[in-house]
């Protein structure tokens, strides 16, 4: 190719392997001819979440949200031949929780937690359980009190996108990601 074509080949990139073996522009494909999200390419997705996700940024919730929305959403329409449903909730509640630790760590001191978990309906006795809690910020993330401050319904009214529904309504829009009849061209 380099001699007769005058194209510069990458060696690190080109091989004559298995499909499977291979990735390509982030899809990795299977022997049944579905396509998948690559492991790097989650990799890199996740690592952009956690800087735009960084507690400490000092940037508004608000703020962090219409952020991780835009991304999310360029994200999941580059990959949406490769989507699966199960991976797409994981991703969301991998998410969630990031969002309720950067809020966690905004409130900082044990009294402001507490006030604002009461302020978010969570009883006073489970606020203050959680506020004067030893335990580190991702940990208490996943608390019932947390989840009870920052239900799902919570998220969609601050406007974060969600990949989960994204899914639904693109999967009614797309083909499937390989050929269902193949037809003789003449």
């Amino acid at each position: 190719m380099e001699q007769k074509l005058k194209l510069t080949v990458n060696r690190e990139k080109s091989a004559a392997t298995r499909v499977t073996e291979r990735t390509y522009l982030g899809h990795r494909f299977q022997r049944d001819g579905s396509i998948h999200i690559s492991k790097t390419a989650q990799t890199h997705m996740k690592k952009r979440v956690r800087q735009i996700t960084k507690r400490n940024r000092g940037r508004e919730l608000k703020t962090v949200i219409v952020e991780l929305t835009q991304y999310l959403r360029g994200w999941q329409h580059y990959f949406k031949l490769a989507m699966r449903k199960s991976a797409m909730q994981r991703l969301d509640e991998w998410i969630r929780r990031r969002l309720r630790c950067y809020r966690l760590k905004q409130r900082k001191r044990r009294h402001s937690i507490a006030t604002w978990l009461r302020q978010e309906g969570v009883n006073e006795r489970n606020a203050w359980k959680l506020a004067m809690s030893e335990k580190g910020w991702w940990h208490l993330a996943l608390s019932p009190q947390l989840n009870q401050a920052m239900p799902v319904k919570w998220f969609k009214e601050m406007g974060m996108y969600s990949l989960r529904d994204g899914y639904e309504s693109l999967k009614i829009y797309s083909e499937p990601p390989y050929a269902t009849h193949a037809c003789t061209v003449v």
